[in-house]
């Protein structure tokens, strides 16, 4: 699943889109009075998406510390679903929504032309969908057949018709494609599952992470 920056069309009618982090945490500094109040994103102390993706900008981006600042000064607003975000940017109370769950953000978009949705040029941060079979599997077999149609051009061309993922196959016409942003050069970054997500799960680390966090996306909001 792709992580995406969405927006309100009429709000950026005249005011260009951020299409990278960078450029993000540059518009929320010079054009504050746009972006104040105006700004949601998911609340790492309760999301678990919220959690995973920030801290995975903090590993990924050498300017995670300056855009959590950015966020901080445009009072950014956190919340615990992607639904409520998108109700919020689609009737204008926000204007712009930073690291959501773009299979979510896709299917909004198709049905509501009052959002766009971008995937972030500088790096897009992918959350692996995994499958596995469980060691006590009553029906091993069924269960093989169903991983390898996942992963067949049949189901790959499901997944892209039927959903808002992308599809691995390469000659699929898959979510990107179907953004026509196919000629754009995306760094797209998977979050890889191995041990180093342990990291961010042991307490000690998890709570100096939400302190930090809270320090500088909340404080001002708290002291205002």
């Amino acid at each position: 699943m792709l992580i995406v920056f969405v927006y309100n069309k009429q709000a950026f009618e005249e005011k260009t889109v951020p299409l990278t982090h960078e450029s993000l945490a540059s518009a929320m500094r010079i054009d504050d009075d746009f972006f104040v109040h105006k700004v949601g994103s998911y609340d790492a102390r309760s999301s678990g998406i919220g959690y995973l993706v920030a801290t995975q900008d903090e590993v990924t981006s050498s300017i995670s510390g300056r855009l959590q600042e950015s966020l901080g000064r445009a009072r950014t607003k956190v919340y615990g679903q992607t639904a409520m975000l998108l109700d919020d940017i689609a009737s204008g109370t926000l204007i712009f929504g930073y690291n959501l769950l773009g299979s979510y953000s896709f299917a909004r978009e198709k049905r509501d032309n009052r959002i766009g949705v971008v995937i972030p040029q500088d790096y897009a941060l992918v959350v692996s969908r995994a499958v596995f079979i469980s060691k006590q599997a009553k029906h091993v077999s069924n269960a093989q057949r169903f991983v390898s149609f996942l992963i067949s051009k049949e189901g790959q061309e499901v997944i892209a018709q039927k959903s808002e993922l992308m599809a691995l196959n390469p000659d699929i016409d898959a979510l990107v494609s179907r953004q026509n942003i196919q000629d754009q050069t995306i760094n797209f970054h998977p979050i890889p599952l191995g041990p180093a997500l342990m990291v961010y799960l042991d307490d000690s680390k998890r709570q100096r992470f939400i302190k930090a966090w809270e320090n500088a996306l909340l404080s001002i909001n708290e002291n205002q």
